[in-house]
Order: structure tokens, then C-alpha cells, then sequence
């Protein structure tokens, strides 16, 4: 008799995705044939004790959750699909897998202790308001190998956030920041989903929007409308000097001013902003990394 491959999914395969595949559509499916001798990739198989009857392996229901996020990262991305294999071995979702993989990491709930998340800036978003495609990847391999539907929370421009409440049932939590929590509607539901991880000892998990990223994108929107007309096309944020700032207006001065301290903080800063009650909560809930500006480790 051949081992069912959805049983063996919470082992520590070297690759977070083992055994599904998805396309350059991104519609995800099963992967090769050898990892589904069981059943042929039909997922049906008999019952041992009553040939009669069929059962579904839970395989399919991975996949359609799987399949579920991979369309909502598409749809808020404009119709551009996850790379899902691009990102796959990047290291916060390889850390995120692992994390995931140590038994005492769901451990800490039976002693009524939060399991703690990362707070993170993975670098991978392609613009300021694109979803981060490395914590969408997480999402999918949460789903894929443990069988959890996370509650994702996307904070995006121009929009009001969708206000549910997670359900015990999810018992991850990620929030995806497309919009600076300086916006006081985004940071109101940033500390709701913090408050409520903690009450419900959930992790929680977000990749950060650097306001770095933020300043210089927005600066470059500026320097070509008619307010910044002055400033040399040439030069970036950093290198506009005193001299370049006195041939603005008032307006368009204070503009830039305000761009260039938010261009020197840290991709973390954004954190100070908030209470103490707030950030005594988010201590319980996620790390904090340290991080350098491309995404890794220090």
C-alpha cells in the first residue's frame, strides 16, 4: 500500500512547495505524478473497511485554497500573477516555512502564549502599491503544507479596508501594507489586527511598505508635474541640494522637505508612531527584524 502524500506533507521537505506546480497564469495544480502513487492524482481513493465507499483526500481542498489565494494576489496586482517559483526560496518565506515546521511553535497555544509572527521589509515589491508578493507566497504555503487558511488583511492606497474579523479558525494572520500606516484609517486597522492576534494567540506576519520606497516613488510622480517644474530632471531625492529647494515655491519646498526626512528613516521607523499599549502588543504577537534595505537578513 502506498503512503498518502497529503500525510506526509508537514514533514520537512527541502522545498516549501513540494508537489504542486503553478503556471505562468497562475492557476495552481498537483504536482508530478510519482508524489500521488496513492491515487493517481484523481485524490479519491476506497476505503479499506468498506470497498463501497470513496473518500476525498484532503489534498484537493489545499489545492483550492492554494488556488484561492493565488487569484486574490492577482486581482489586487492589476491581472499580474505570483511568480510563485521566483519566490518560493526567498528567505523570509523559507523562514516563515520553518517556523512553521517546529512543533513548538503551535505548542505555545496549548500554554496560552502567543506563537510569534515577523514583522518584516522583504524588498520584493515591484512598486509601492503592488501586494508583496513574498508574504503572498507564505499564504500559499500555509495553505499547501499545514492546511491553514490565514486571514490576509491588505492595507491599499486609495481604498477603505475591508473591516472582518478573523475567525478562531484562522489561526494566522497577515497583514500586507500597500498603504503607510501613517494614513490613520490604515493605522486603526493595523491596531485592531494587533489587539486581536493577541487576544486570540494568533501570529502575525506582515511585510512592510518601506515609506523609503514610498518617498522616492512619489517624489519622481512630482518632479514632473508643473509645482516642481524647477527641479533638475537629472537628480534623484538624495542629490537635491539647497540650492534646488530655493527655486521653489513655498509649497513645492515644503514638499520635498518632508519627502527627504521620510527618505532618511528606517523601514522600520513606522513602528514609534504608535502607543505603548500598541507596541506592548505587537512585542507579543511578532518580531521585529532587523533588516537591511535589500530584503535580507543582517
Amino acid at each position: 500500500m502506498k503512503l498518502c502524500f497529503a500525510k506526509q506533507l508537514k514533514r520537512g521537505f527541502s522545498s516549501p512547495l513540494i508537489g504542486m506546480q503553478v503556471n505562468a497564469e497562475g492557476v495552481a495544480s498537483l504536482g508530478p505524478a510519482h508524489f500521488y502513487q496513492c491515487c493517481k492524482q484523481e485524490c479519491i481513493r476506497q476505503l479499506q473497511t468498506s470497498p463501497n465507499q470513496l473518500a476525498i483526500c484532503a489534498i484537493e481542498e489545499r489545492l483550492t485554497m492554494a488556488q484561492e489565494i493565488l487569484h486574490k494576489y492577482k486581482e489586487l496586482n492589476q491581472g499580474v500573477p505570483l511568480e510563485i517559483a521566483r519566490w518560493q526560496e526567498h528567505p523570509h518565506v523559507m523562514h516563515f516555512y520553518r517556523s512553521l515546521l517546529a512543533p513548538k511553535y503551535w505548542n505555545a497555544r496549548t500554554h496560552y502564549q502567543n506563537p510569534k509572527g515577523s514583522i518584516f521589509y522583504s524588498g520584493s515589491r515591484p512598486t509601492p502599491q503592488s501586494p508583496s508578493p513574498v508574504l503572498w507566497t507564505c499564504a500559499v504555503v500555509c495553505t499547501w503544507r499545514f492546511g491553514y487558511r490565514p486571514y490576509i488583511l491588505a492595507l491599499k492606497h486609495n481604498t477603505v479596508p475591508n473591516t472582518p474579523t478573523p475567525s478562531p479558525t484562522h489561526p494566522i494572520v497577515m497583514i500586507d501594507q500597500m498603504g503607510s500606516l501613517r494614513n490613520p484609517t490604515y493605522a486603526f486597522q493595523f491596531a485592531a489586527q494587533v489587539k486581536w492576534c493577541e487576544n486570540a494567540l494568533a501570529p502575525l506576519w506582515m511585510d512592510i511598505s518601506s515609506e523609503q520606497f514610498q518617498a522616492h516613488a512619489t517624489f519622481e510622480q512630482w518632479k514632473n508635474s508643473n509645482t516642481m517644474s524647477g527641479l533638475p530632471r537629472q537628480k534623484n531625492l538624495h542629490q537635491i541640494s539647497k540650492k534646488d529647494l530655493n527655486a521653489l515655491s513655498v509649497v513645492a519646498r515644503a514638499k520635498v522637505v518632508s519627502l527627504k526626512r521620510l527618505a532618511a528613516t528606517s523601514p522600520l521607523d513606522w513602528a514609534n508612531d504608535f502607543d505603548s499599549s500598541c507596541l506592548a502588543r505587537l512585542e507579543s504577537v511578532a518580531h521585529r527584524d532587523d533588516l537591511n534595505h535589500t530584503g535580507t537578513f543582517i
